[in-house]
């Protein structure tokens, strides 16, 4: 299910807008993938980018963030 909380609406919008607080996904399947997101799949790639075993994960955000001159290291992309 899903609470829809004080959206402002648009007379003429065939879409309306939600603010960033105005939905929660309470059960079903939303709802557990973001559990399984927010328990498990979060704090996995947390450990997996700041652990004890260096990483370059973590230099490659730094990198597009522009917190680090660089490029790109890891596996290949795959070809557009």
């Amino acid at each position: 299910m899903l609470e829809v909380q004080g959206a402002e609406p648009q007379p003429f919008a065939k879409a309306q807008p939600l603010r960033l607080d105005a939905a929660r996904w309470t059960d079903g399947f939303w709802a557990e993938r973001f559990a399984v997101c927010r328990t498990q799949t979060v704090p996995a790639m947390w450990r997996v980018m700041s652990g004890t075993e260096y990483s370059q994960y973590l230099e490659n955000f730094r990198v597009a963030a522009g917190l680090k001159e660089g490029s790109y290291r890891g596996a290949c992309h795959a070809p557009t």
